[in-house]
């Protein structure tokens, strides 16, 4: 259970993530197209909460940990790919970037922590020129 429940709490800090940071800092795109690309986020995130629930209903705790692990990796890179634009936040997010922190202290895949460390770095120059 307390398995199930650290796994379903890391894909809400994961894709919440993305979520908040990208809405934040695209306000020239029209409400409708955040909605629609909230739609399509929320929906990507049941899917993959499915699928790890799925495998883990089946004992299968090493796929479920390969799904978690390749989400992270996407949502990774997305975030590096917006740091590359010089995308900031508007406002400070010590939620995000605890998720991040965590990530970095991950065990199971260095490559993972490696980079979550080197978007935690880029972070606490993005925040504090972004923040009030």
């Amino acid at each position: 259970m307390r398995l199930m429940l650290t796994i379903a709490l890391l894909i809400a800090v994961l894709v919440g993530g993305v979520v908040a940071v990208w809405g934040l800092t695209h306000d020239d795109v029209a409400e409708a197209d955040l909605e629609s690309v909230a739609l399509a986020h929320q929906l990507n995130k049941v899917g993959l909460c499915a699928n790890v629930l799925q495998a883990l209903d089946e004992g299968n705790t090493a796929k479920a940990r390969k799904l978690l692990e390749e989400g992270m990796s996407r949502s990774l890179s997305e975030a590096e790919r917006l740091l590359d634009q010089d995308v900031s936040l508007d406002i400070a997010t010590p939620n995000l970037r605890e998720g991040v922190r965590r990530a970095s202290e991950y065990n199971g895949d260095a490559g993972i922590a490696d980079r979550a460390d080197g978007v935690l770095d880029r972070l606490d120059g993005v925040v504090a020129a972004g923040a009030p």
